[in-house]
């Protein structure tokens, strides 16, 4: 079923989606800084699981990097009718 422009448009989820992504990237990345403060400042001392905790973090700021580009250029969650021709190009290729 195909819609209005406006419509199409109002149902746009991008904006909630990058929100919950940022909101959730400055949550994990608070506990982590908290967690490597008290072991690195208070214990002195770190293992292994500090390591791949640090190593995630890092996925994880180049996964929610890559999630907003598609959310901001390419117009993921949004309706097709929506996007500009670069954008589809962008998203598709």
């Amino acid at each position: 079923m195909v819609g209005d422009a406006a419509t199409l448009a109002a149902q746009d989820r991008g904006s909630t989606v990058l929100a919950v992504v940022i909101a959730l990237l400055a949550l994990s990345t608070a506990f982590i800084a908290l967690r490597l403060v008290s072991r690195f400042g208070v214990v002195k001392k770190a293992g292994n699981d500090d390591y791949a905790i640090i190593l995630a973090w890092v996925s994880d700021v180049w996964i929610s990097g890559m999630e907003s580009d598609g959310l901001l250029i390419a117009g993921s969650f949004s309706h097709l009718g929506c996007l500009s021709p670069s954008a589809m190009g962008r998203g598709l290729g």
